[in-house]
């Protein structure tokens, strides 16, 4: 009868004993580690990054300082795995970068993306999306028209010095406003070098604004020095933002 109970009782310690393990087992597995990802996006010019009432020469010649430089990211994918529907670059904001989390330690090695917000949200109510989606009127802010264009996809504006006589007299200058979902540009970007800090990976994605003015598209921006949602200016856009979406890399 004691041995009898003394089996039993082993039976019921060993049992419990492998339910515990089994159940850590199932608890580590539906809990892996999570990695956060950083991408920090870093407008530039020439490789360095660009900085508040600097003074920058441009391929013309002339001279320009940087007064404002927004855009909207869309559609982030990186590996075809969709990881934010969308972010607001704010570069006098100091809004440079934004974090997503996997549990894995992928590394993606692609990242695709839109230079602008896609047809499909463009023109929905900006109030309806959640707090801390960018999308939301909150953030978006004047990056939002409040009318049939939707979003402003891209805004730029600088102060141009266009006489070189050694005073500086920024009293010229551009400023793009674009959006339009026909204006949105799709960009594709390969081999990304991710940092690793423990659990932390972390990548640049750089705006060169050197690249934007020496564009594939030649830009007047002397003349053709403001762009806005008009019909007429429709050209003006396209190759404004193809010239901005070419800014766009990765590795320097």
């Amino acid at each position: 009868m004691n041995m009898r109970l003394f089996s039993h009782k082993n039976l019921f310690v060993l049992a419990l004993f492998a339910s515990l393990f089994f159940t850590a087992c199932k608890k580590d597995h539906t809990n892996p580690p999570v990695y956060t990802y950083r991408v920090e996006v870093v407008a530039n010019y020439q490789g360095e990054p660009i900085q508040e009432d600097s003074i920058y020469q441009m391929p013309s010649g002339d001279f320009l300082k940087w007064d404002e430089i927004k855009c909207y990211l869309g559609n982030l994918y990186f590996q075809n795995q969709s990881v934010k529907e969308a972010f607001l670059y704010d570069w006098k904001a100091k809004k440079h970068h934004f974090e997503f989390e996997l549990c894995e330690d992928l590394r993606p090695e692609n990242l695709s993306l839109d230079l602008g917000v896609d047809s499909s949200r463009n023109h929905l109510d900006p109030s309806a999306f959640h707090p801390a989606n960018d999308l939301n009127i909150l953030i978006a802010n004047d990056m939002h028209w409040g009318w049939n264009p939707g979003y402003i996809f891209l805004k730029l504006r600088a102060y141009m010095d266009t006489i070189p006589d050694q005073i500086d007299q920024f009293d010229h200058g551009f400023v793009y406003h674009i959006g339009n979902d026909e204006n949105l540009v799709k960009i594709q970007l390969d081999s990304i070098d991710w940092k690793k800090e423990g659990n932390l990976r972390m990548m640049h994605l750089y705006f060169d604004l050197h690249r934007f003015l020496n564009g594939p598209n030649s830009i007047n921006f002397r003349a053709e020095n403001k762009s806005h949602s008009e019909s007429n200016l429709a050209g003006l856009n396209s190759r404004i933002m193809q010239n901005a979406a070419n800014a766009f890399y990765l590795n320097p």
